[in-house]
């Protein structure tokens, strides 16, 4: 998919809502230059809470949303308090 509107986290929140639906359905988002547009290719994982038997092989997995604010929570995805 070609994408070429604004793509920001706060105002204009498209690219907070793209990674935050990517963990919500599990979808790995990949973004690349294309020319005057962006170009977004979504691929389907499995689901990964992080609690399961078996962990999925890392290219078939995606954390879901509890995941996601378990790393922001522990530090393993940094959340800057200031951008400067």
């Amino acid at each position: 998919m070609l994408f070429s509107r604004d793509l920001s986290t706060y105002d204009f929140n498209n690219l907070t809502a793209l990674v935050v639906l990517a963990h919500a359905r599990s979808v790995r988002v990949s973004i690349q230059p294309a020319m005057r547009s962006l170009r977004i290719i979504l691929h389907k994982r499995t689901s990964w809470t992080g609690v399961e038997d078996t962990t999925p092989p890392i290219y078939d997995r995606h954390p879901n949303t509890e995941m996601l604010k378990h790393f922001i929570d522990t530090g393993r995805y940094k959340v800057a308090e200031r951008v400067t």
